[in-house]
């Protein structure tokens, strides 16, 4: 599970590092990027969490979903209304929440 400022640490504050790949598969749903480093990542974040989108499930995924919808990426948006005919009814409203944000 990544912890908070674990992100900060693998260099998405700048550079998007293959460390951070990784992580976002750890991310807890729980954290719903409230800790603020997913906001603050550059635009490369954007690429690998919409990427996220279509290999994670559960509480992983609704956590990438969240931070889609913090960054306010409107490049997401055709992955997110993918994700509103998911079977697991948590993703699918999260995903609806999220378009909402966009």
């Amino acid at each position: 599970m990544v912890r908070p400022g674990e992100l900060i640490t693998a260099g998405i504050a700048g550079s998007l590092e293959p460390e951070f790949t990784r992580l976002i598969g750890e991310i807890d749903g729980s954290l719903y990027a409230v800790s603020g480093e997913v906001a603050e990542a550059g635009p490369e974040a954007d690429e690998a969490l919409r990427d996220a989108l279509g290999t994670l499930k559960g509480r992983s995924l609704i956590g990438v979903i969240n931070s889609i919808a913090v960054r306010r990426d409107a490049s997401a948006v055709p992955g997110l209304t993918e994700r509103l005919k998911d079977k697991d009814a948590d993703v699918a409203s999260v995903a609806a929440v999220a378009l909402g944000k966009i």
